[in-house]
C-alpha cells in the first residue's frame, strides 16, 4: 500500500504526555480549560450528561464568560438528548453544534427506529473522534469520551483508556482539521434543531448549575475532589517526539466502500512495515480482510504480535464480542499471542493504540472493527518516540499480567483462558447469546 498524496506531514520538535489515571484526565482537560487564554475547540463522540460532563460544561461556561472563544461539536447518537449543552448556547462566546444529527427531535429516542428506517445509512454515519484543542498551543487526543466512567467518577463502570497531551505545531493541524468538521454539511447549530428554542429562564437556571459545579464546596457534594479543580496541570512526564495527525474527512461512510479511509489505511501502512515487533491494544477486534491480512503477513515474516481486548466477562458490547468470536481461532492460527480484559473491579478495555517496533505508537479513536474502518469518522496520532513507546510498553505488561488478563490459547481444539473453558466469569445465557450473535451477517454496522 503507498501514502497518498493528500497524507498530513510530519510535525517535529512536538512534546507529548501520557495520560494513563482517569481521575488525572479530568483533571488536565480542567486545568487546560482554566488556562486557555483565547479559544477552546471540543470535538467528541458522547458527552453525558453526569458529573463529569456537567462539571466540564460548567469549565466552559466559566471560560467563556472570562471572554474566551468555544466551539463544542459533538455527535448526535449519545449527546444529543444532552440539555445542558442546548444551555451553553444561551451565552454569546459559546457555539455548540450536532454532528449528523437524527431530525425527529421530540421523540428522541422512541423516534429514532422509524427514522433509521427511512435514513439508515446516513444515521449510521457517526462522529467518533475525541480531541481538546486549546489556544491552538496544547491538545488532548485519545480514547477517551466525555463521562464519569471514562474519567474515574463512576462506581459502577470504569473505562481503561489513555490520552495523549501534546504540545507544538501539531496543534495548529489538529485545530484546523477540526474547522474542515466544523464548517461541513454535517454539521448543525444545536439551537436551530429544536421546534422551539429552550426558554431563557430554564437556560439561565442550568447555567446556573453548571458555574456552581465549579465550586470546589459544591463539587465535593458530587464525589468530586477538590484537587481536581485545581487551574494548573497535574506533573507529566513529557517527551520530545516527532508526530503526525490522520485524521477521517468527515464525509467518510456516507457512500459505503469497502476499502479503508485515511485513519484505517494510515495503520495499514505502518503495519505493513515492521520488522520486530507489534503490541496491539484495542476494545473490539473484529478484524477486516485488510487488516487479517497484514497480521498474517507479519506473523509468516518473524514479527511478534500480541493483541489485548476485552474478555466477553468485561465488554461493553457483547455483539463486538461475537464477531471477535467467530474470527479468533483464525488469528490464534496466525501465531499472535492473544490476551483477554479480566473484569476485575468492573473494569472495561477502552484504550486504542499499537506499539510500532518499541519506537512509534498509534493511538487515538480508531477501533480494529470494520465499523472504524469503514463508517465511522476516527483520529490517529503517529508518535515516533522510543522513551514514550516504552511508557506505554511498561503499562501494557501490567495489563497482560496474570492479575490483569487471561491469556488466550488454542489446546486440544478447543479454546482456553489461562488454561479456564469456556469463558471465566460468564453466565451460561450470555455465552449462548454471543454464539448465536456470532452468525448474525451484522458486524460491519457494529
Amino acid at each position: 500500500m503507498q501514502t497518498s498524496r493528500d497524507d498530513p506531514p510530519w510535525c517535529p520538535g512536538c512534546e507529548a504526555a501520557l495520560i494513563v489515571d482517569s481521575e488525572q484526565a479530568l483533571a488536565v482537560r480542567l486545568a487546560l480549560i482554566a488556562q486557555a487564554r483565547h479559544s477552546i475547540l471540543a470535538q467528541y463522540y458522547s458527552w453525558e450528561e453526569d458529573v463529569s460532563g456537567n462539571l466540564l460544561s460548567g469549565a466552559l461556561l466559566a471560560a467563556a464568560r472570562r471572554g474566551i472563544r468555544i466551539r463544542l461539536l459533538v455527535d448526535d447518537l449519545y449527546s444529543g438528548s444532552n440539555r445542558y449543552l442546548e444551555s451553553l448556547t444561551a451565552e454569546p462566546n459559546i457555539r455548540v453544534q450536532i454532528f449528523n444529527p437524527f431530525w425527529l427531535r421530540l421523540a428522541r429516542p422512541w423516534g429514532w427506529p422509524l427514522e433509521l428506517l427511512f435514513s439508515f445509512r446516513r444515521l449510521n454515519h457517526r462522529m467518533h473522534n475525541k480531541l481538546l484543542v486549546v489556544d491552538d498551543d496544547v491538545a488532548v487526543v485519545g480514547g477517551r469520551n466525555i463521562g464519569d466512567s471514562y474519567l474515574g467518577l463512576s462506581r459502577e463502570l470504569s473505562f481503561v483508556d489513555l490520552d495523549i497531551v501534546l504540545r507544538g505545531s501539531i496543534c495548529g493541524e489538529l485545530a484546523r482539521d477540526f474547522m474542515t468538521y466544523w464548517r461541513s454539511r454535517w454539521s448543525h447549530p444545536l439551537h436551530r434543531l429544536g421546534w422551539f428554542c429552550l426558554p431563557d429562564d430554564i437556560a439561565t437556571a442550568n447555567n446556573a448549575f453548571l458555574l456552581s459545579l465549579t465550586e470546589p464546596e459544591v463539587a465535593a457534594l458530587f464525589g468530586v475532589a477538590a484537587d481536581l479543580l485545581a487551574d494548573r496541570l497535574p506533573p507529566l512526564r513529557w517527551h520530545s517526539v516527532s508526530c503526525r495527525a490522520v485524521i477521517d474527512p468527515p464525509g467518510k461512510g456516507a457512500r459505503l466502500r469497502w476499502h479503508p479511509s485515511r485513519a484505517g489505511r494510515a495503520m495499514l501502512i505502518e503495519l505493513a512495515g515492521l520488522q520486530q515487533q507489534l503490541d496491539i491494544v484495542t476494545p473490539y477486534l473484529v478484524p477486516t480482510r485488510h487488516l487479517y491480512r497484514v497480521l498474517r503477513r507479519l506473523t509468516r515474516k518473524g514479527v511478534r504480535c500480541s493483541v489485548l481486548t476485552n474478555s466477553l466477562a468485561s465488554t461493553d458490547m457483547p455483539l463486538a464480542y461475537a464477531g471477535f468470536r467467530q474470527r479468533r481461532r483464525r488469528l490464534l492460527q496466525t501465531g499472535i499471542k492473544m490476551y483477554e480484559q479480566r473484569p476485575t473491579g468492573g473494569t472495561c478495555l477502552h484504550a486504542k493504540l499499537a506499539i510500532l517496533d518499541r519506537q512509534r505508537v498509534l493511538i487515538g479513536s480508531l477501533n480494529l472493527d470494520p465499523r472504524s474502518f469503514y463508517l465511522n469518522t476516527e483520529i490517529t496520532l503517529l508518535i515516533d518516540s522510543a522513551a514514550l513507546a516504552q511508557e506505554i510498553e511498561t503499562w501494557l505488561s501490567e495489563r497482560q499480567s496474570a492479575e490483569s488478563a487471561w491469556v488466550v490459547a488454542e489446546q486440544w481444539g478447543m479454546t482456553t483462558w489461562s488454561g479456564q473453558h469456556p469463558e471465566p466469569e460468564t453466565t451460561v445465557w450470555r455465552r449462548c447469546w454471543t454464539w448465536l450473535a456470532s452468525w448474525l451477517p451484522v458486524h460491519h454496522l457494529l
